[in-house]
């Protein structure tokens, strides 16, 4: 995967929706515990051009959800999206990008997920 190119606010403010992923189940309230202000709105657009998340709206909350290039991103800032045991498609649409063969088998799929996202992680 290439290097996405942020802004310093917008990969600030990535890792930091990233970080509190864990409170919100890995799909953020934009606005909640980080940003929302009208300026980051500028930034979360940038950071959808790149690829690397979504938004979606339910009752009138607008919420970041990670694709698999921004879990992949975000492990490479060293990130860990822990949630990525509640988003059994994102684990498909990881491993088909690694080009690997999905499992059928959840526990199986979610493992093998979870490796692949740790071998992203910087080495201490």
């Amino acid at each position: 995967m290439s290097k996405p190119s942020l802004t310093p606010r917008t990969l600030e403010l990535f890792l930091a929706y990233a970080k509190d992923s864990g409170n919100w189940s890995g799909t953020p309230l934009v606005g909640g515990n980080v940003g929302g202000s009208k300026e980051d709105r500028g930034n979360i657009t940038q950071m959808k051009r790149a690829g690397l998340v979504t938004t979606f709206v339910d009752e009138g909350n607008t919420w970041l959800q990670f694709t698999s290039a921004g879990v992949i991103f975000a492990a490479q800032n060293g990130v860990l999206i822990d949630e990525l045991c509640c988003m059994p498609d994102l684990q498909a649409d990881l491993l088909k990008a690694a080009g690997l063969e999905v499992p059928t088998d959840f526990d199986a799929r979610e493992a093998m997920a979870i490796t692949l996202i740790r071998g992203y992680l910087p080495k201490a």
